[in-house]
Parts: C-alpha cells; structure tokens; sequence
C-alpha cells in the first residue's frame, strides 16, 4: 500500500527577506561605483577616438599641403584655405576648406565627456553645410570639445597636435589637466576649462604619428614624459624647440553666442553687432515645408551672405527622429510656448530690444527673392 503525504508549501519569514534585501542593497553599493568608473572609462575611450580621427584628418591635410598643418601655412596657402579670415581658433581651423573636407563630420569635434557642451555641438550638426571660414563663417568655438598645439608637426611624430579643452593654462609646458571635481575660488566652482566626464589629473592628447591616449598630469609641463618629447623634437617644416602654446576659441567668444546661452544673450549680441534677430521654429526631419526652406534658401549663397551681415540666427529644432539634450528639448519648448508657435516652419524677425517686427515661413522663389521678402519686412516704409 502506497503511503501518501501531503506537502507543506514553504513560505519566506520577514527576516529572511529582510536579509535578501540588505545583502542586494549591499552588493548594489558595492557595483555602482564599478559600473559608473566603467562608463566614465567608457567615454573617454570614445573621446580618444575622435581625436585619433581629427589626428588622421590634419595630417591627409598636412600632407596635402607640403606638409604644413594649418597653423603652418604660408600666405599663399592661408588664402587658399581660409580667404582673408585666416584665424587659429579651432572654429575657424575646423570650418577652413582643406580640414572640413578631411574632418567629414562634426560629430567628432565633441567629446562625450563635453556635456556641457552637447546642446551646442547638436547645433553645429545641424548647421555643418553653412560653416565656411573663406566666406567669413567659421564655425562656433563653443560646439568643440579640443583645442590645436601650436608645435604640432607631422615632420615631427612625438609632437601634440590636439588635446581636451580641459587644460589649466594655454601652454602646455606649464599646465596640469583640470576636472569637474575640483573647487576653485571663494564660491567654489570649478575650474572655468573643466569638462563634465574628466576629473583631476585627467586628459586626451592626440600626438603627430597618428596615435592618441589617455593623459595625465605626468605627461604635461617642460619634465612631463609627453610634453617634453614634444618639445625636444626636431625636423618638419619648423627650427628650433617645438612650441608648446594651446591655440584655442576663447578669441572667438564673439562668433558664438546664440540661444544657448538664452534668448537674452542673443538680443545682447544683436544690439552690439546691429543686427536683427531671426528665430526660426523648424521641424527639420519630418516636415515638408521645413525641409524645402532649408535646401533651397539656408545652403545658398544669397542668402548665406545676407544672413551674415544683417542677421542673428537662432534655429529651433522640433525633430522626431533626431535625437535631443533633455536641456535643448526644454529650452526649445519653453521659446514655443513664449511666442505662442502653433505651426512650423515660423520665422519671427526681432528688434535687439526683442520687439517682434514681422512674422513669415516658408515661401516659393528661392533664396534671392526670399532675401528680398525679408528686405520687404525689414524696410520701415512698407
């Protein structure tokens, strides 16, 4: 005779759930700091690889022009490339014909461990085609995460071509690299060059032979292992010691300021510079009219020649697909609600007071009449 027992289900008590709790919770604080170290190491691993790229894309341009880098270029050279703007800021180095056609993208000229300045690099995406230092407009500073070394030479392959933004001084034989965890001055904040991902003692160095590495504070100043080197070089188009100033876009500052920076620094650069504000709410990758404004108005001449002498454009973007900065998707909104826009593409022409003088859109004929409908809004006669 078979015997049968019954089976008691078996339940967690409070405490041994308790315990399940406290030994997840323990092994949560023990992984997040691992995982977060690996996220961060992550990014600037990503970060090392857009300045191998911007490294690759100076040096086809050097050897392209008797292997001079751009900061190297004769007079002829300089014109041929950069017209009678020549300038070494990295906006206008970046935007010079010869780089930007080696660079391809601009999404390389901004460093995940840069979140500060994502929202501006978003911009510069969008507005890549209109960059051209020959014409007078080199692109914004504050969308680029690196700056140039003024000694680079690609005759000289342990020299520093580019490096982070995030440098304590503007030579680098006499800098440390500066991080978001460090405090500076009474209020402390940090240090005015700090990136968001990189902390003390952490760096990017893109050097002549192609490569590019992690950094240190080891590597910098006249003994550092990587600044030293750079400056015992010899051979390239250069005499003597190679140079260790930092070309970068502080003297751009000017060329920069848009809405980033709030709808009220525009105005204040449109009262300085006499100009008119152009606000433009585009849907730019889903709506038709959006897309033909674009194509057969903002990308020609007429009216890119206009545009920099009378206007301040500020474009704001409502896409779909693209993707968006939580900051630039609320900044954008908050302008919308502010101007009552109900349809795209809407342009609001303003006064440097932020007075609205007109409003338009879209409209048939190209980018000449087009310049001539806005002369039309502009004229106080009308």
């Amino acid at each position: 005779m078979v015997q049968t027992h019954s089976r008691r289900r078996q339940a967690f008590t409070l405490i041994e759930l308790l315990v399940v709790i406290a030994i997840i919770g323990i092994l949560a604080s023990m992984l997040l700091p691992t995982l977060s170290r690996a996220l961060a190491k992550a990014k600037r691993i990503k970060c090392v690889a857009n300045m191998r790229q911007i490294g690759t894309g100076l040096i086809m341009f050097a050897q392209d022009n008797d292997d001079r880098l751009p900061w190297q270029l004769t007079p002829s050279g300089q014109i041929e490339h950069f017209g009678k703007y020549f300038a070494l800021d990295p906006g206008s180095i970046f935007a010079s014909r010869g780089v930007k056609r080696e660079i391809v993208t601009p999404k390389i000229l901004w460093s995940p461990c840069d979140a500060e300045r994502q929202a501006a690099a978003e911009y510069a995406v969008q507005d890549w085609e209109t960059y051209k230092t020959r014409e007078g407009r080199p692109m914004r500073n504050d969308a680029i995460s690196y700056v140039f070394c003024e000694g680079g030479d690609i005759g000289r392959p342990m020299t520093v071509l580019a490096a982070t933004r995030n440098l304590s001084h503007s030579d680098l034989a006499d800098a440390h690299w500066v991080g978001a965890d460090e405090r500076v001055g009474k209020e402390g904040n940090p240090p005015e060059n700090a990136m968001t991902g990189l902390f003390e003692s952490q760096g990017q160095l893109a050097l002549a032979d192609g490569s590019a590495k992690l950094s240190k504070d080891s590597d910098l100043t006249d003994i550092g292992m990587v600044v030293k080197a750079h400056i015992q070089s010899s051979g390239g188009v250069s005499v003597g010691n190679s140079s260790t100033r930092i070309l970068h876009g502080t003297g751009g500052k000017k060329q920069t300021k848009q809405v980033l920076s709030g709808l009220n620094a525009t105005l204040a650069q449109a009262k300085q510079e006499n100009k008119i504000v152009y606000l433009l709410f585009t849907g730019s990758d889903w709506c038709p009219p959006c897309m033909r404004l674009n194509e057969e108005v903002f990308s020609q001449v007429a009216f890119l020649d206009y545009a920099a002498k009378e206007l301040v454009i500020v474009k704001l973007d409502f896409p779909r697909k693209k993707a968006q900065s939580a900051e630039l998707k609320a900044q954008n909104i908050a302008l919308r609600d502010q101007f009552g826009i109900r349809g795209y593409p809407t342009v609001l022409l303003l006064t440097a007071e932020g007075k609205l003088i007109d409003q338009t859109g879209y409209r048939r004929g190209g980018a000449e009449a087009y310049v001539e409908h806005l002369k039309g809004m502009l004229d106080p006669k009308k």
